[in-house]
């Protein structure tokens, strides 16, 4: 039974400029849904952008979707969505060579699904023998109104029988995060709901979806405060070594230069207390200092840090392989700080990646997690703060959030 993810993106959003590729903790908002509907293997058939967009396509296809192109008529304020979906499904049968059977929806504006949410939301689905899914959130106490010409009338309960709160029916809340149905049921209806319908409870807090400034402000605390720029559900991880690049990682990236041609660079000391704060709490964690840099200036600043420094490096991916092999460190066991295009190897390589906000966005784009301060102004201190929290016993870990809520 094939099953692709298809994620629809139109470039024509009135209500916020480019919403779909807005930078949502560093990377564009559209890339969340991808990663998630890729981290799910059960989608066999491909995870599918339906954009009508060159500028949505590039990022699809960064971040690994392959695109499906829509034409005018399907990308205009009033086409729904299902039109969408069932152009795809054509366009994804010719390309894969043969039909889907089930189809994942998931809405670019809705990004703080965790990791296996698609997967389970997908298991619930088949285990139940669905013809429809979608996601919600229990609300125990919903007392909704609406205005019909000058009176007023309640919906979701009798205002003349209030009764108590804890006796009123739990409302289910349609959030908008997730979609699952069979094609045949799609096709026939032109509706992505209908036959046998499932619900896959999610927490309230997931329950939000992006569609104004505030939106992207509110859902961006949430998700840092559910650890959701962490790439799996795993734990915070187990590291042993931290290499951090120097220029804008330790610097704000600017560069001085006095008449005779001498540099000097912006530091943080904010960053220096970050350091020697997780020097004491980690004291089997390896620091190391890897720039391209060959200035005088780093071999100061580390010497002040009490950080050993490899410096004039030119690759910069040798020189981490071959750390990592004289210490006895495989890749997962090592953590990298990068903030320009020549870190991207050494991210990639490593087992988890920090970037500043302030970092290329093709950077961010790779890190796992991206910084809310910018380098040399404060993008290591939270580093360092943010292992230690990680290494503490008292640290929550992302798995045990979603079940507790």
């Amino acid at each position: 039974m094939t099953t692709a993810g298809i994620i629809p993106a139109r470039g024509g959003s009135k209500g916020l400029l480019r919403k779909n590729i807005r930078a949502f903790l560093g990377k564009p908002l559209l890339a969340w849904s991808i990663q998630r509907a890729l981290q799910c293997p059960e989608i066999d058939g491909g995870v599918w952008v339906s954009t009508d967009d060159e500028d949505i396509a590039h990022v699809a296809e960064m971040f690994r979707a392959r695109v499906v192109w829509r034409p005018a008529e399907l990308a205009t304020d009033e086409s729904p969505s299902e039109a969408a979906l069932i152009h795809a499904l054509l366009r994804i049968d010719s390309a894969i060579g043969r039909p889907v059977e089930t189809v994942v929806f998931l809405q670019a504006t809705s990004p703080l699904r965790l990791p296996y949410d698609v997967g389970r939301a997908l298991a619930q689905f088949r285990a139940q023998k669905l013809d429809s899914l979608f996601s919600a959130t229990m609300l125990e106490d919903l007392t909704l109104w609406v205005r019909r010409g000058e009176r007023m009338e309640s919906i979701s309960y009798d205002w003349r029988n209030r009764g108590m709160r804890q006796n009123r029916e739990p409302q289910i809340l349609e959030n908008g995060s997730i979609y699952i149905c069979c094609r045949h049921m799609l096709t026939e209806t032109g509706n992505r709901l209908g036959g046998r319908i499932g619900v896959y409870n999610m927490p309230y807090w997931q329950s939000f979806e992006i569609d104004s400034l505030e939106d992207f402000e509110q859902c961006e605390i949430l998700a840092r405060q559910k650890r959701l720029p962490w790439k799996t559900a795993a734990g915070p991880p187990s590291l042993a070594a931290v290499i951090m690049d120097f220029d804008g990682v330790f610097t704000d990236n600017t560069v001085y230069l006095d008449e005779t041609g001498r540099e000097m660079v912006r530091c943080n000391r904010g960053d220096g207390l970050g350091v020697a704060r997780l020097k004491q709490a980690r004291p089997d964690l390896a620091l190391l200092i890897l720039s391209s840099e060959a200035n005088p200036i780093v071999q100061a600043r580390a010497k002040k840090l009490g950080l050993p420094v490899a410096q004039g490096i030119e690759d910069k991916l040798v020189c981490l392989k071959k750390y990592c092999a004289q210490c006895g460190l495989s890749p997962a066991q090592v953590a990298y700080v990068g903030n320009d295009l020549n870190d991207i190897e050494c991210m990639r390589f490593a087992g988890f990646s920090f970037a500043p906000a302030d970092a290329t966005p093709a950077v961010a784009c790779e890190a796992d997690y991206v910084l809310q301060h910018r380098g040399g102004q404060g993008a290591l201190r939270e580093m360092c703060e943010l292992l230690i929290a990680w290494s503490s016993p008292a640290a929550p870990q992302p798995e045990a959030l979603h079940e507790e809520e």
